[in-house]
């Protein structure tokens, strides 16, 4: 008669069924259960060929791990989806017995790379400013005093940052190509755009009612070469000044001052 029998490895230990028929014992339920047996207690061994086969052909496999790069990328990525926490818990348990090991790594290839991490947080940045600006958003919703009092005590125990900041944007007006917007010509073009920011005109309530304090946006920014002028003007608020930054923007614009004189 079929006999019933517990899978010996030890993370699976199911009873399974041995059929009489079998002239050999089983121990495990299935080929896996074995295979994964065998890893655990030859962990080493197999490490040490793993490593000494990977250095007699390193050649090999650094070709074709370029040549399958996508590849493998999608493979992993699928991986990870179906042994999110299986691989969340290893990752974590190699981290903490190599901390120390890390951290030297870590701080080697940024002392010896500068140039390349400054360039991936940029990119980074870039990438994923939209998250970040929505992220920092709903923190100032959520924490808006908090946040408030951070800024006016690194104001007031930074002061020379602000006039760094003024410094750098009075030097970008003098350096562009053409300089010659008037105080009379600001109030035209807040005027021409009814006292509006050009980017929410009908979506804010104080663009609404007049209660904004209006900025100037450059439309080319100054950072990249804009001029300082009527046609390169447009009344916007704080916030979308802001959120515009040095990029294009928020929406198509045109110009409706080009012919102030």
């Amino acid at each position: 008669m079929p006999e019933e029998r517990i899978c010996q490895y030890e993370p699976c230990s199911q009873p399974f069924i041995q059929k009489n028929n079998l002239a050999k014992i089983k121990r495990f339920c299935s080929k896996s259960c074995c295979d994964r047996t065998y890893r655990a207690s030859h962990h080493e061994d197999l490490c040490a060929h793993g490593r000494a086969y990977y250095e007699e052909n390193k050649g090999k496999w650094q070709i074709y791990h370029q040549e399958n790069s996508e590849e493998r990328r999608i493979y992993r990525k699928e991986y990870y989806k179906t042994h999110k926490e299986e691989e969340n818990a290893s990752n974590a348990a190699y981290r903490a017995a190599h901390s120390e090991e890390l951290a030297a790594s870590h701080a080697k290839y940024v002392e010896e790379n500068p140039e390349k991490i400054r360039l991936g947080n940029r990119n980074s940045i870039n990438k994923h400013r939209d998250k970040r600006n929505e992220k920092r958003r709903a923190r100032y919703a959520e924490h808006r005093e908090e946040e408030i009092a951070k800024v006016l005590v690194y104001a007031k125990a930074n002061p020379h940052v602000s006039r760094e900041s003024s410094a750098r944007r009075r030097a970008q007006k003098l350096s562009a190509p053409i300089n010659d917007l008037t105080e009379t010509q600001w109030q035209e073009i807040k005027a021409a755009y009814n006292e509006r920011c050009v980017y929410c005109p009908d979506t804010c309530w104080r663009c609404r009612q007049h209660k904004h304090v209006l900025t100037k946006d450059h439309i080319i920014p100054l950072s990249k070469g804009g001029p300082h002028t009527a046609s390169n003007i447009v009344p916007a608020c704080l916030s979308c000044n802001a959120k515009k930054g040095n990029r294009a923007p928020l929406k198509p614009v045109q110009p409706l001052l080009l012919t102030i004189a």
